[in-house]
């Protein structure tokens, strides 16, 4: 009978990984024997019959789970070490692994040799200790456990001539440094380490308190940060032209319904909100919740398409709430807020989290019977269900460090870029103005649809994290180089002048004139003055205004780029520039800022 100094399990009901992580693991234990299964119920006869000394698992199996198979196998075998594995990760799944009895946690995708480095360090560490190696999202682990045991410590970690500390007290992250930086950004850039080494050292006081945020929003936001830029890397390597004849909206459910959760805790709002939206054939009100907590509960339990949220609550309020449904059950969210100065701001902080859209809060039952304000709510939610929630992305943004006297030397501007958005513009329009360089050697006209009264606090907004200066549209105003001005539908912006002596004209849209059409009128003033100096950016909308103008750009000889369809959260103004040819390039809202700038050195 043979003898092997290691007996490694590894379960998983992805046959492919399965095998690839055996093959890797048999390289590394030449005098160890390396089991596999592929289900939890396989495994357990293995464990059966064999010592095993490492169990590799998957959590989320049919049948018996990973952590019920780690269960049974302690109770079999109790010095078992175990290392869970997952592709759906929350700071939640991470505390059960480890209070279950897991020595360790490593997030799929990931690259063999990393598992074969935390395995080696698994083998060489004790399951109670936090010194050795790092892989994969380990430090964010022992993160939590500091805080849930309350410790006084401080963990230095090293890691590619990089090196950072965490300081524990009371429970809670109170500062991090790495590399001249401290606080949060220093923690965020220390949790982003894929690997490396690190050390406890205990009862160490903090040098001086930095955070103050509690750990579990720290984590979540730190989550959400690093799962988007690992796909914005995956995105940007593949083509960013596409086929949109395919692209078309698909039934959400077998059965057509929208299933929608109203989340308020005005029993009268959520009444209300809810008989508005039942009155549509297609939509459901599956479940209603009070605070957040309530919400992720029946989000659990109902699997929503939708979810209307409120911005304000007692106990886990909505942005708290956002965060926690984007980690742990990815849904689209439209927003309920007031447009006051501070309700403006946190529903914007809640777009850069992952909501899709947002609707103006009814202050009285009575003000839920206005007939465009029913409209409005039940299509932005019927939209919200056709967004792919693979496309949202946590907008990662900082505080802007111009320099405010640049302000007054400003030159006339000698190229424009107008931009138009609709429905679903808000989020777009972070992404891009914040990623516009401080040295832009043009101006930026926005007309966005939104309610006049938001033009100036979405404009303030911006204005914080963008590197260049933003601000609502003025009538009469001179119009400079690194300047956006932003304007609603509700008014006609329009540019009167010549090239590099140019100004603003705003006027107010006739109140009998439905039509949409003030994206129109400014491409169509363009064309007049600024001709082919002009860049023409399309992008969300759920109305025909832009195809007008853009065909005048077109004839002048001006370039226009279009946002991808599948980044809209409603795609006809992008498509119908598309679909007629007009576009030179079309890109994701979220590289559309780098698309901009290229197109403006070619001239």
């Amino acid at each position: 009978m043979e003898n092997y100094s290691k007996l490694v399990l590894v379960v998983d009901d992805d046959t492919n990984l399965l095998g690839i992580i055996t093959k890797y693991l048999k390289g590394l234990f030449s005098d160890g024997k390396i089991f596999s299964a592929s289900s939890g119920e396989e495994a357990i006869e293995i464990i059966t019959e064999n010592k095993i000394d490492l169990l590799i698992t998957d959590i989320y199996m049919p049948g018996l789970s990973g952590f019920d198979l780690l269960l049974q196998a302690k109770k079999q075998i109790p010095a078992i070490k175990v290392i869970m594995m997952t592709g759906y990760s929350t700071p939640d799944l991470h505390k059960e692994a480890f209070q279950k009895g897991s020595i360790g946690y490593i997030e799929k995708p990931f690259r063999p040799e990393e598992l074969l480095k935390f395995v080696s360090s698994a083998f060489k560490t004790s399951g109670r200790s936090f010194a050795g190696a790092m892989e994969g999202i380990q430090i964010t682990d022992i993160v939590q456990l500091n805080c849930i045991a309350r410790l006084k410590n401080v963990v230095r970690i090293n890691a590619d001539n990089k090196e950072g500390a965490i300081y524990f007290e009371n429970g809670d992250v109170v500062h991090a440094e790495m590399n001249g930086f401290e606080g949060e950004e220093a923690l965020m850039k220390i949790l982003s380490f894929s690997g490396g080494s690190f050390s406890t050292e205990k009862n160490v006081s903090a040098p001086t308190i930095t955070i103050h945020k509690k750990w579990e929003s720290l984590l979540l936001e730190t989550l959400v940060s690093i799962d988007e830029e690992k796909r914005g890397d995956f995105v940007l390597k593949e083509s960013i032209l596409h086929d949109y004849e395919k692209d078309e909206v698909k039934a959400k459910k077998v059965d057509g319904l929208i299933k929608v959760l109203v989340v308020d805790d005005s029993k009268i709002i959520s009444k209300g909100i809810s008989d508005i939206l039942s009155k549509d054939s297609i939509i459901e009100v599956v479940g209603t919740a009070a605070d957040g907590q309530e919400a992720l509960a029946k989000i659990s339990e109902l699997s929503p398409d939708v979810v209307t949220l409120d911005v304000n609550m007692p106990g886990m309020d909505g942005l708290t709430a956002l965060k926690h449904i984007m980690i742990m059950q990815p849904t689209p969210v439209v927003m309920l807020s007031a447009y006051t100065q501070e309700g403006a701001k946190t529903t914007f902080d809640s777009l850069r989290f992952g909501a899709v859209d947002f609707i103006t809060k009814p202050s009285s039952r009575q003000d839920m019977n206005l007939d465009n304000q029913k409209k409005i709510m039940i299509e932005k939610v019927k939209r919200a269900s056709d967004v792919k929630i693979s496309s949202i992305q946590h907008i990662r943004l900082k505080k802007s460090k111009r320099d405010e006297r640049t302000v007054g030397i400003l030159k006339n501007a000698e190229r424009i870029v107008a931009i138009g958005s609709a429905l679903g513009g808000y989020a777009s329009l972070l992404k891009i103005l914040s990623a516009i360089p401080e040295d832009f050697n043009a101006a930026i006209i926005v007309v966005q649809y939104m309610p006049k009264e938001i033009t100036e606090p979405f404009s303030e907004y911006l204005y914080q994290y963008s590197p260049i200066i933003i601000k609502p549209a003025v009538d009469g105003e001179s119009i400079k180089s690194g300047v956006c001005y932003i304007s609603s539908d509700s008014d006609y912006l329009t540019v009167e002048g010549s090239v590099g002596d140019a100004r603003l004209k705003v006027h107010s849209r006739p109140f009998d004139f439905d039509h949409p059409n003030s994206f129109n009128m400014l491409l169509i003033s363009l064309s007049e003055i600024f001709r082919d100096k002009t860049l023409g950016v399309v992008l969300t909308g759920d109305s025909t205004d832009g195809l007008e103008g853009v065909t005048e750009l077109k004839n002048v000889g001006a370039s226009v780029i279009a946002q991808a369809p599948e980044t809209c959260l409603s795609s006809e103004m992008s498509k119908q520039v598309i679909d007629k040819g007009l576009v030179d390039r079309v890109v994701p809202d979220y590289l559309m800022a780098r698309e901009i700038v290229a197109e403006l050195k070619k001239t």
